[in-house]
């Protein structure tokens, strides 16, 4: 048999990329739309949907590592509420894919707009190919995608950073406290205000759910990869997507706000930097909402199987445990929960009965005895098949075990579900 193919090819950078690219590039639309219902509240709306965002990341970080196979609301629902709810979801999260790729790719023409007047015209043409162009990129491949994602990220969040720099620098003391003035709700905001201006700041972190679906094509160790991705997605957005609305509402002509409303950071890049800033806005801006159409999901390389088994701790206090696969490779140190589930894998390449070294798992069999007590055992797992929709192998799940004190309390054991 010959060498499996390595399938899982992502980095953290690169997934960082792919899922900034999908969520950074709603700041460009979100403030503008915002302003339409909520008008001077809208960073107080964004100001507050980035401290759910934020608490949401670390949870598809969770998400993400203790479901290899993918799937993020999907699955995650699924085990929990049953496939019917799962499949809810996933209808759900298949509308907000269309919604979220359709609007981006309108923005990002309408920012080309801005400079090239006579495309104005052939706005929604235009974005349908942009669209078709981005659904071929993703046929190609995963890694790909990700490059081009890279590419994008970076450049779109060096500009963001440039038009903060260039309007802090400049901004006087009435500007920053018409900018601060903006943090608030104001007065005379109704209860459908409220909802409605709620609702759509969500937009402003709309894609997070991409992390989840890369997790069949990131590196080990899973967790490890999954962590720094999503806080260097954290830091990056809390950086710009609040700042930029905050900035762009406070500073921009009411004239301006009331007619460029689809446009308002490349409007901001003029106001503060002049027509270069707007210039890299622009180009910036038309790039990555066309790169939003959630690279990720399609994952056409992503495929293949993996061996996976999982270990979940119920003993109610946390378990230190080492585990490796086959001889040959070192032992790896971990420290699960008290309900706490892990997943080990490893891949197995086109086949599902592709060969893997068979995991060992070892941990200290006497609890509270001030010595360690080895006990070692040779674990089995399943073969799980991923095909960037999903399980294609006849098992769906990993080989399940869970840590159990014996009658005395003390006596550990490791068991078969």
């Amino acid at each position: 048999m010959g060498p499996t193919k390595d399938t899982r090819q992502l980095n953290w950078f690169l997934a960082w990329a792919v899922v900034f690219c999908d969520i950074g590039t709603s700041v460009y639309y979100v403030p503008g739309i915002l302003y339409g219902h909520v008008k001077d509240a809208t960073p107080f709306f964004v100001l507050l949907t980035t401290g759910g965002f934020i608490l949401l990341s670390l949870k598809y970080i969770e998400i993400s590592w203790r479901n290899p196979e993918g799937g993020g609301v999907v699955t995650i629902t699924t085990k929990a509420f049953g496939p019917m709810w799962g499949c809810l979801g996933g209808m759900l999260i298949t509308v907000d894919y269309f919604l979220t790729t359709a609007i981006s790719a309108v923005a990002g023409f309408q920012y080309v707009g801005s400079v090239f007047t006579s495309l104005d015209a052939h706005v929604v043409l235009l974005s349908c190919a942009g669209v078709g162009v981005l659904a071929a990129l993703n046929i190609i491949g995963i890694r790909e995608s990700a490059a081009v994602s890279l590419v994008m990220a970076c450049a779109s969040f060096i500009v963001n950073l440039i038009v903060i720099g260039a309007a802090t620098a400049t901004m006087n003391s009435v500007q920053w406290n018409a900018v601060l003035s903006r943090l608030g709700t104001g007065h005379g905001i109704s209860t459908y205000e409220l909802l409605v201006g709620f609702a759509s700041a969500w937009l402003a972190f709309s894609g997070l759910e991409s992390i989840s679906q890369l997790s069949p094509a990131m590196r080990f160790p899973l967790r490890q990869t999954t962590r720094r991705a999503m806080i260097a997605v954290i830091l990056t957005m809390v950086v710009t997507s609040p700042i930029l609305t905050a900035l762009s509402i406070g500073l921009l002509p009411e004239q301006l706000k009331a007619t460029e409303s689809e446009r308002f950071i490349s409007e901001l890049g003029m106001l503060v930097g002049g027509l270069g800033v707007k210039l890299a806005v622009v180009l910036t801006g038309a790039t990555i909402a066309h790169g939003q159409e959630r690279v990720g999901t399609s994952c056409a390389d992503c495929p293949n199987y993996n061996g996976a088994f999982s270990i979940e701790n119920s003993t109610g206090v946390t378990i230190p445990y080492e585990y490796k696969w086959g001889d040959n490779h070192p032992w790896k140190r971990m420290s699960l929960r008290s309900g706490q589930i892990e997943t080990h894998s490893y891949p197995l390449g086109d086949n599902r009965n592709g060969r893997a070294p068979r995991p060992y798992v070892r941990f200290d069999r006497i609890g509270g005895d001030g010595r360690y007590t080895p006990k070692e055992y040779h674990m089995e797992f399943h073969a799980i098949g991923y095909s960037g929709y999903g399980p294609k192998a006849n098992n769906t799940q990993p080989k399940r075990y869970y840590f159990k004190y014996g009658a005395d309390g003390k006596s550990l054991d490791i068991l078969a579900r």
